[in-house]
């Protein structure tokens, strides 16, 4: 059996009135577009792209999988839930 490095991803919520506040010279990207690719990764599950452009024009890249937007969502989901009663924002 093949073993796979895995990262553990901490996922921190906060309340609206402490967001983080970033250093003047963080980078802020925007993102341009996203490609999910089907069976991306070797364990045949989806990977998406993340193709984003800083205020100078310079392209960066960003990929991750599946697995990780949904662990995002489940998060955000359960801060919809509490905060509204629904999944909806």
């Amino acid at each position: 059996m093949k073993q796979e490095d895995v990262t553990q991803l901490t996922i921190e919520i906060k309340d609206g009135t402490i967001a983080p506040r970033y250093k003047e010279d963080d980078v802020e990207l925007t993102i341009d577009k996203a490609v999910i690719t089907e069976k991306g990764m070797e364990s045949n599950l989806p990977l998406i792209d993340f193709q984003m452009t800083d205020a100078d024009g310079k392209v960066h890249f960003a990929a991750l999988s599946g697995r990780l937007i949904l662990s995002l969502a489940a998060a955000i989901k359960g801060v919809n839930m509490r905060n509204h009663g629904t999944e909806e924002p």
